[in-house]
């Protein structure tokens, strides 16, 4: 018997079961099924643009500003969603990006009767009466709903809530966790559960089994510990972790591999190069590390970053292959002195780092013309460059950040540097830093603009009278065609001579400062 020829009943409760993944895809196969499909497109359709992309305290554009949707029209909190969730289970299957960052950012405070439709709350415990996750980690679901309520009677975040919806998303790739995250020993028992599922079942429909990338945000006063997201990152198809104001872990838990992740963004992160050794175990195939240290301003230490760059190329070295630490203090940023080599790294092919990489090499006291600590830096980071290239045969870009200051200062000298990395094949990006140099000084920089516009009127004036010569000289440039073409080839043969004359004295020149050192 061929499909079309099972009753329409049959080909409805078909219809329903391809919500929403495939009913696209069954509806363009026929006309019969695009029939059978037309009474639900316009509910999937608003199903799929409000919940694909998932975030609490969605907002719109009306009159040409940017308003919240009004209470209790927005989702606010995990309840909220867990309601909606309950009434109509197949909700979950529609958020593929999860953004739970200010879940009850918005209710503090406010009267409840307002933000929830009361009538939804025996659905909600039937949810939890039914959840197979709950019964799976031994847990009570009349006292984990009771601690779902008091919390939200009291108008504040709920971890109970926002946990329990980790059990109810099966199709969601991007997971960005509240940031007011804070596990608990009843919480993390039901978190562990459902992360055992989905790397059990990697291909099934469990909660969680899809997630793809992972985001966790803390603030300045609440870090968040990146134990916390030890079992998140375990998680089988996670490739991305991206970390905001996090702190160093203790890792004492068994020794799960992050078999898949690949990429880690670290921002104002707060952690010793112990902590970072321990995390970085744990990725066996990580290519992307971009870290940025938080280095409070009342610290009695300097921030060793030779000694952060030796621990990631003794652990990560080998498989590494996009490399980025920047720093985002003001001016202040104290570095300890110290010596980093970058010979671990076998398969780099992007490396940005900030100067003082080198600067911490370099010897503590500064020289006597404090301006040419930068200039030295340079010249000890690229003086064998061209010769040393084959020991790094991957290496393909080269970013190097730099204040205002320092870029006017040495302008010759990053000629000379991009000249030379140019022809090793790498490409040389210079990338402003927008901190402070610590040897920047009153001078103004504004005059030098006006007189660039002086000089651009001139320019337009010289061109109109440029024009009128070329006129009047057109035919003279024609009779002298070809001896000026003599003598460009000439003149050219001669320059490349000289070009091969400096390029041999410069690579004499480094090979003798090579052997000097």
């Amino acid at each position: 018997m061929e499909l079309l020829d099972l009753p329409n009943e049959l080909l409805v409760f078909i219809v329903t079961y391809s919500l929403p993944e495939g009913f696209d895809n069954l509806a363009l196969t026929c006309k019969h099924f695009q029939s059978l499909c037309a009474p639900f497109v316009e509910h999937h359709n608003t199903l799929r643009q409000k919940f694909q992309d998932f975030m609490y305290n969605r907002t719109k554009q009306h009159m040409g500003r940017t308003v919240r949707h009004p209470l209790p029209n927005t989702i606010s909190s995990a309840f909220n969603l867990i309601a909606i969730i309950a009434v109509e289970p197949i909700v979950a299957q529609y958020i593929h990006m999860a953004d739970f960052r200010w879940d009850n950012q918005l209710l503090e405070g406010e009267n409840q009767s307002l933000v929830t439709d009361q009538s939804r709350d025996k659905a909600v415990r039937r949810l939890l009466a039914d959840s197979a996750v709950l019964k799976q980690a031994g847990l009570d679901w009349k006292k984990y709903y009771a601690v779902i309520e008091k919390d939200f009677n009291a108008a504040r975040y709920s971890q109970h809530a926002a946990a329990f919806l980790l059990t109810l998303i099966p199709n969601a790739e991007v997971l960005w966790l509240p940031e007011r995250w804070k596990p608990e020993a009843t919480t993390d028992k039901l978190i562990k559960t459902v992360i055992s599922n989905a790397r059990h079942n990697p291909d099934g429909s469990t909660s969680l089994a899809k997630v793809i990338q992972v985001v966790m945000s803390g603030g300045a006063e609440h870090r968040f510990d990146l134990d916390s997201m030890h079992c998140f990152l375990a998680l089988p198809h996670v490739q991305w972790f991206t970390g905001m104001c996090s702190e160093g872990g203790t890792y004492s838990e068994a020794a799960l591999k992050y078999t898949n992740l690949e990429t880690v963004w670290l921002y104002n992160a707060s952690m010793s190069e112990v902590e970072l050794s321990n995390f970085l175990r744990r990725t066996p195939r990580l290519k992307t590390l971009r870290f940025t240290p938080f280095i409070e301003e009342d610290s009695w230490r300097d921030w060793d970053l030779c000694k952060f760059v030796m621990t990631i190329e003794q652990i990560v070295g080998n498989h590494l292959v996009n490399l980025c630490i920047t720093l985002s203090d003001a001016v202040g940023t104290s570095i300890a002195p110290g010596q980093a080599s970058m010979r671990g790294f076998k398969k780099l092919k992007r490396l940005e780092l900030p100067l003082e990489t080198v600067l911490c090499n370099l010897e503590a006291g500064l020289p006597r013309n404090p301006r040419s600590l930068e200039a030295d830096a340079l010249a000890v980071m690229f003086r064998h460059f061209t010769t040393l290239k084959h020991l790094a045969p991957c290496l393909q870009e080269i970013h190097l950040t730099l204040t205002a200051e320092a870029t006017r200062l040495y302008e010759k000298i990053f000629a000379k540097v991009s000249s030379k990395i140019s022809r090793a094949g790498v490409l040389f990006v210079e990338e402003e830093d927008h901190r402070m140099s610590p040897f920047s000084d009153d001078e103004d920089y504004d005059d030098d603009d006006d007189d660039d516009d002086d000089d651009d009127d001139d320019d337009d004036d010289d061109d109109d009278d440029d024009d009128d010569d070329d006129d009047d000289d057109d035919d003279d440039d024609d009779d002298d065609d070809d001896d000026d073409d003599d003598d460009d080839d000439d003149d050219d043969d001669d320059d490349d001579d000289e070009e091969e004359e400096e390029q041999e004295q410069e690579d004499e020149d480094e090979d003798s400062s090579e052997a000097d050192s």
